[in-house]
């Protein structure tokens, strides 16, 4: 396995949420732009045949149930549209959990988190919070950072750290977790997956 460096590994995972994204978008828009194209033709015919039968006060409830018919579609197909963007989404994720979680088994993951580290100015207070699982960089931070308490944070699953920089009165988010959610609400700004009127 090829690994990389944060900003490759993003850039990797918004590639990759795109291109599936694109793929789906296009079969999906393709489906629907058939099914809106039979359906409307069939209703089309069922509401010329209705209104040649029918005059004044027909006439104008035929138009109505013909708008309403069309709304429910349109209702529908956005219903639909909404559950299969959420399904990508799942699918999407469960992917990149499963390479991040290899990543975070990998040297190149506790070489990237020492990079990080070295880039942070340090006061006399720091407090760390790194997930349960998350072993090695536990070890490398009593190793490198001992005059710093280390907590194990349930609310990181992936890995990374989040530190508390105390006496300067700041938070760095250098998780994992942090990072994907992201490029989760990244996805959902961007995939495009509505029904244009």
């Amino acid at each position: 396995m090829e690994y990389f460096n944060e900003d490759e590994i993003l850039r990797y995972f918004q590639k990759e949420i795109g291109e599936v994204s694109k793929r789906q978008i296009k079969k999906l828009q393709s489906e629907i732009d058939t099914i809106k194209t039979k359906e409307l033709e069939r209703i089309e015919k069922e509401v010329k045949s209705e209104i040649n039968a029918t005059l004044g006060r027909d006439l104008e409830e035929l138009q109505i149930k013909h708008r309403q018919t069309i709304h429910e579609i349109k209702t529908t197909t956005r219903r639909d549209l909404i559950n299969f963007r959420e399904d990508l989404l799942e699918l999407v994720l469960t992917e990149v959990i499963k390479k991040v979680q290899a990543f975070v088994k990998s040297e190149h993951y506790l070489a990237l988190m020492r990079q990080k580290l070295t880039s942070i100015s340090f006061g006399k207070q720091a407090l760390f919070h790194i997930s349960k699982k998350d072993q090695g960089l536990k070890t490398f931070l009593h190793e490198n950072y001992h005059e710093y308490p280390v907590k194990e944070d349930d609310n990181i699953n992936l890995g990374g750290f989040l530190v508390e920089l105390i006496d300067l009165g700041t938070t760095l988010d250098e998780t994992i977790d942090h990072k994907l959610a992201i490029k989760k609400q990244w996805f959902y700004e961007h995939s495009h997956l509505f029904l244009e009127e």
